[in-house]
């Protein structure tokens, strides 16, 4: 919203991502729970955004590369693109839309919600943020991107980070940063 009302992104496009297993379950049981992309649109909206500057892209994307390939046919006569993501995905979400988008002048930024901290691996969900990206980063640049198979490797690599990637194993592997 502050990009809108700074005059950097007359337009704000928001993705239409995949639901959720846990809004599937609700939907299936008779629970309406809102979208993601309605979340971020009302949110929006609540921050001054015009309703008519929200568009949507997309349908069921399920990960990066997909978002890129919605936003390259959403905008195919676009010239620049501002991405903004969280901290954790900020160098992989340049390497995927780059890759698949170019001759697109392409800029990710991190949203200032999510800020690391200067121990970053002593927070566990920050810790757990940035294996899993530094594991999708890695599977990304091995060539071995295939949606159905990346799909299916991210759901081991966050279950072996669920099951094994402690806090103690991280401070014992990773040293004290010095004092400031």
């Amino acid at each position: 919203a502050d990009l809108y009302h700074d005059g950097l992104a007359p337009v704000i496009y928001v993705s239409r991502t995949k639901p959720s297993t846990d809004e599937v379950l609700l939907a299936e049981n008779g629970i309406e729970y809102p979208r993601q992309e309605e979340i971020m649109r009302q949110i929006l909206l609540e921050k001054g955004v015009p309703h008519q500057a929200i568009r949507f892209f997309g349908m069921n994307n399920d990960s990066t590369r997909q978002e890129a390939l919605a936003l390259k046919r959403e905008l195919p006569n676009a010239t620049s693109l501002l991405i903004i993501t969280s901290p954790y995905h900020v160098r992989r979400a340049r390497m995927i839309f780059k890759d698949n988008m170019p001759g697109y002048n392409i800029n990710v930024v991190a949203t200032t919600k999510d800020m690391f901290t200067v121990r970053w691996w002593s927070d566990r969900r920050v810790a757990e943020q940035v294996m899993l990206e530094t594991a999708k980063i890695f599977y990304y640049k091995g060539k071995l991107y295939k949606d159905e198979q990346v799909d299916n490797a991210m759901d081991q690599v966050e279950q072996f980070v669920d099951e094994n990637i402690t806090l103690d194993k991280l401070e014992s592997v990773i040293p004290e940063a010095p004092a400031q």
